[in-house]
């Protein structure tokens, strides 16, 4: 089997910051710095945390099943 066909969680990038490269050409992502909540075999999901936005982080929470502490 390829290795590039495996995930283990050695190579999950959760709770981790990723940058956005300074060719990166889609406007989703140009300039993000977006962090990780969760990276599996199963999927990704993250924050862009340097841009402002409308959405409330519990009404985010409570879509994504998270308890606000």
């Amino acid at each position: 089997m390829s290795q590039a066909n495996t995930f283990s969680s050695s190579s999950s990038f959760a709770n981790q910051f990723l940058l956005a490269m300074p060719g990166m050409l889609d406007e989703n992502f140009s300039g993000s710095l977006v962090y990780l909540l969760e990276h599996s075999d199963k999927g990704a999901m993250g924050l862009v945390v340097n841009r402002p936005t409308d959405i409330v982080l519990s009404t985010l929470f409570e879509n994504i099943l998270i308890t606000p502490l």
